[in-house]
């Protein structure tokens, strides 16, 4: 049943870009290492894009980016989209951030 609704939203997405005459391809991967899977796809594919959801399952505030969309800011090879459907008020700050507060008083 997931996978079924997978497809479907993802057929929708792209029909409602090609009616804006973007071109867009979709992939659906189903994986037990799904950012291996997902870099071997991008090197295979040729992708110039990966647009992602920012935290994925869990949606975590206290880290604004989940394990898949941080590993590849750091290890992707692509350009990267990264959707982020939380306001700023609503990510709680690092210990890093508030650090850097208190020392720069900003």
């Amino acid at each position: 049943m997931n996978r079924a609704e997978a497809e479907r939203c993802l057929e929708e997405l792209r029909s409602s870009l090609a009616a804006q005459q973007v071109d867009v391809q979709n992939w659906l991967v189903v994986s037990d290492n799904p950012a291996k899977s997902l870099h071997e796809l991008v090197k295979e594919e040729n992708i110039d894009l990966v647009a992602m959801s920012a935290h994925g399952y869990s949606g975590s505030t206290t880290w604004p980016y989940g394990s898949l969309a941080l590993n590849f800011v750091v290890y992707g090879t692509t350009a990267l989209l990264v959707a982020q459907d939380l306001s700023p008020d609503q990510i709680e700050p690092s210990e890093a951030e508030i650090i850097a507060k208190e020392f720069t008083g900003h």
